[in-house]
């Protein structure tokens, strides 16, 4: 049975949703200060509150779908945990917007889970289809944008020290990542006699383009979630046309994939083609995480919070293995990360939801027969690639944005009531009240589009001024100085100012001449953040170059409260405390050395200097 073509009142959602998904992850901005998360987490604000006016406007009806309800029971509960967690966060900023970089706080989520709802309620399986042709646009445009980048033919010089393909996600690992779930996607109708034969072939072509992409990015977890994608969907297409090789395909399977998790793990024949450093490193992460969470397991150490606490948390191997200043703010686990950040409650849930997801999906696949079968095992198995990288890696927007609406769809497509056009949009039967409701979700999602307009405007102008700042800073030029000045002072009277973009800025104005104004702004920081390292580090090395030992020691101090394994903070207190002739501290810092890092260039430097 061929796929029904969507009916026309469906359109304009599932676009919304599906092609929100698509400009999500392909748009970046070079001119501004963070190119790639902050303008994704700005479309899926303004794209997520024009939703919110669908959800409303059908969920009476919708809702009658007991599986539906429960769906959004889960997610209801998800945000109010959540919230909570946002709460009772330190820091509001981090909190609802998210770390740098990242911008995963919580408001990040609620539109997440407002994609992934309406994708539930309004996607069936006469909608994959559109999610297909999305899903191929959105892949051959990475391709191509990946293979640039290899040839050396991108048109944006990047500050990149990674694998060239970064694509638009800013990192090899996420791009491969992406490029592995359209790649999942697009393999579908390869097998999928209702797509039109020469589709069938586009999509084989692009799959195995993809695969060289990925291969060439250098990142395996990108193989892995291909592997596991196409995987899935390939047992279960044998099954659907009763192959004998079905069993030891899906044996074949199971085996490869156990010695491919091994591989990663630097055990067993696969080790020399899928381990990296990286994953011994992610180990580090998790465990931390998990320190964070059975030290507060109610609500974590705050939502997004877990960069201020990794360096309490970290196990000593890490500064000795990989040095005294790196650090992490994400547990490179998603589930962990919930747990460490915002508690068991929010992390329950999580794990709650992806169940019942994974529970939905595999029924979808019992039920229906044919190609039907295998649309919804291609939504599935996508989702499950997106789940794959989730275990190793960050919830990037470019990416998670996808992994939401494919779990959101693999709930709608699985719904008993799923055959023929979507329900939900049928729930008018007069022409006058059609007119009325369509007014309502129209006012709906305009007022909240306006609303979040209100924050996007703001966050935009501190991005494209930090953006001035930094492309105006050089300390060696004098005629620089005053413009550094104005942009910094500029930036510094935005609204909504992300707190690492002011440690920024105190540290532009106090090298460039400003000392005051720097000074007195990283002690702002410090004042709403104490365990803000980054300005206790300026402040103390600052403080170390006026001469005022004194105050330099107690940021040190402060320093090592929450940075306890940091022997390079304290092979510098020892010298503070030597050159004031406090000798008994300076031994002090030299046992503590000693202690944890002794074979360290730091216990050498310790061993000679203070004595």
């Amino acid at each position: 049975m061929k796929t029904k073509k969507p009916a026309l009142e469906n359109s304009s959602i599932i676009w919304w949703i599906f092609g929100g998904c698509a400009l999500t992850t392909l748009y970046f901005n070079s001119k501004i200060q963070d190119p790639f998360n902050s303008p994704k987490m700005w479309i899926i604000f303004l794209i997520s509150a024009w939703l919110v006016g669908h959800i409303i406007a059908n969920n009476h009806k919708a809702y009658k779908d007991i599986n539906l309800k429960v769906f959004g029971v889960l997610l209801g509960l998800f945000l109010i945990f959540g919230f909570i967690a946002a709460m009772t966060t330190d820091i509001s900023y981090t909190a609802f917007f998210g770390e740098n970089q990242r911008r995963n706080g919580f408001l990040t989520y609620l539109a997440l889970v407002i994609f992934m709802l309406a994708s539930a309620m309004f996607v069936r399986l006469d909608a994959i289809r559109r999610l297909n042709y999305v899903a191929f646009s959105t892949g051959l445009i990475l391709a191509i944008y990946g293979l640039m980048q290899i040839s050396g033919l991108d048109f944006i010089q990047w500050n990149n020290p990674y694998n060239a393909v970064i694509s638009t996600v800013g990192n090899p690992n996420f791009a491969a990542a992406i490029m592995a779930m359209m790649a999942s996607i697009v393999f579908g109708p390869v097998l999928n006699d209702s797509f039109n034969l020469y589709y069938r072939f586009a999509s084989l072509l692009l799959t195995l383009v993809l695969l060289v992409t990925i291969y060439l990015s250098d990142a395996r977890q990108g193989l892995i979630a291909f592997a596991i994608g196409v995987g899935v969907y390939l047992v279960i297409w044998l099954y659907k046309i009763k192959s004998k090789l079905r069993h030891l395909m899906l044996g074949s399977s199971l085996l490869i994939g156990l010695f491919a998790i091994l591989g990663m793990l630097q055990i067993g024949p696969l080790t020399n083609y899928l381990y990296k450093s990286s994953v011994t490193v992610r180990g580090y992460y998790w465990r931390a995480g998990i320190e964070m969470f059975k030290d507060k397991p109610f609500f974590g150490v705050g939502f997004d919070r877990y960069g201020a606490y990794f360096k309490e948390f970290r196990e000593v191997g890490y500064p000795l293995s990989y040095g005294f200043q790196i650090t992490s703010s994400n547990a490179h686990n998603v589930p962990i990360q919930f747990f460490s950040t915002s508690g068991i409650f929010v992390g329950a849930i999580y794990l709650i939801i992806l169940g019942f997801i994974a529970w939905s999906g595999i029924n979808g696949i019992r039920r229906f027969e044919g190609n039907d079968k295998l649309v919804v095992a291609s939504v599935f198995s996508a989702w499950l690639a997106y789940q794959a990288q989730t275990i190793i890696s960050i919830d990037n927007i470019g990416i998670s944005i996808w992994g939401w609406v494919l779990g959101g769809a693999v709930v709608g497509v699985s719904r008993k009531n799923n055959l023929g056009s979507n329900p939900a949009n049928k729930v008018m039967k007069s022409r006058g009240t059609s007119v009325s409701f369509n007014l309502r979700q129209t006012f709906i999602s305009s007022t909240l589009l306006l609303l979040v307009l209100t924050a996007v405007v703001p966050l935009y102008q501190v991005e494209k001024n930090m953006f001035g700042t930094r492309m105006v800073f050089n300390p060696s030029v004098p005629e620089s100085k005053t413009a550094l000045y104005e942009f910094a002072n500029k930036s510094l009277k935005s609204g909504l100012l992300e707190p690492s973009y002011k440690v920024t800025l105190g540290t532009y104005l106090a090298v460039t001449g400003f000392t005051a104004d720097g000074l007195n702004t990283l002690k702002e920081v410090v004042a709403a953040d104490r365990r803000n390292l980054d300005a206790l580090t300026s402040l103390a090395e600052f403080n170390q170059q006026l001469g005022d030992l004194a105050v330099a020691n107690g940021y040190r101090l402060q320093i090592a409260k929450y940075d306890p394994f940091n022997a390079a903070n304290y092979l510098q207190l020892g010298r503070n405390y030597k050159s004031i002739g406090d000798l008994a501290k300076m031994n002090e810092m030299r046992s503590k050395i000693l202690s944890f890092a002794p074979n360290t260039e730091e216990a050498k430097q310790a061993i000679s200097e203070l004595n």
